[in-house]
C-alpha cells in the first residue's frame, strides 16, 4: 500500500472515531437540595462516562456527627435508554473478592434526577435483597466529549 492510498484510510478511521467521542456523554450528579430532607444517602457524587461506559462514584464509608469519611466506588454502566425522550443509566457495583455483595443503581429524570439503588448479597449463588433505597434528588449536568 502506498502512502497516498494510506492517508485517506487513516483520515476516514480519524474522523469515524472523533464522530463516535463526539455522540457520547458525559454525565456528572451531586444530592440536590432536597436530599436534605431524605434518609442518609451514602452517594455525594456520581461521574457517568457514557464512552467507556464507566461510572465513578464519591461515597460516604463513615460518618460521625462532625465529619463524613468519603471513599471512591467503581461501577460498570450496564444499560442505558433514551427511548422515553429521558436518559435512563443503569450501572452496578463492582464486587471485590472478599465481598459478596453489589449495589444495583438506576439514575433517571422523571420531572428531576432521582437515583434508586438495591443492595444485594449472594449466599452460595443466590442472591438476597439487603437494602432498597426508594429514591432520592440529585442535580446532574450532561456535556459532550470531544
Amino acid at each position: 500500500m502506498t502512502t497516498r492510498r494510506s492517508r485517506p484510510a487513516c483520515l476516514l478511521l480519524a474522523l469515524a472515531a472523533s464522530c463516535t467521542a463526539a455522540s457520547a456523554a458525559t454525565i456528572v450528579c451531586t444530592p440536590g437540595p432536597a436530599a436534605g430532607n431524605a434518609p442518609f444517602n451514602a452517594v455525594r457524587r456520581i461521574a457517568i462516562d457514557e464512552f467507556s461506559r464507566t461510572v465513578n462514584l464519591d461515597v460516604v464509608r463513615s460518618k460521625t456527627r462532625e465529619t463524613e469519611t468519603l471513599g471512591k466506588m467503581r461501577a460498570d454502566l450496564v444499560g442505558m435508554d433514551e427511548s422515553s425522550g429521558e436518559p435512563v443509566y443503569v450501572f452496578n457495583s463492582i464486587p471485590t473478592s472478599e465481598v459478596e455483595t453489589t449495589t444495583l443503581f438506576k439514575l433517571f429524570k422523571a420531572g428531576e434526577w432521582r437515583l434508586t439503588s438495591a443492595t444485594l448479597s449472594f449466599v452460595g449463588k443466590v442472591p438476597m435483597l439487603r437494602t432498597a433505597d426508594s429514591g432520592t434528588v440529585f442535580n446532574c449536568k450532561r456535556s459532550s466529549l470531544g
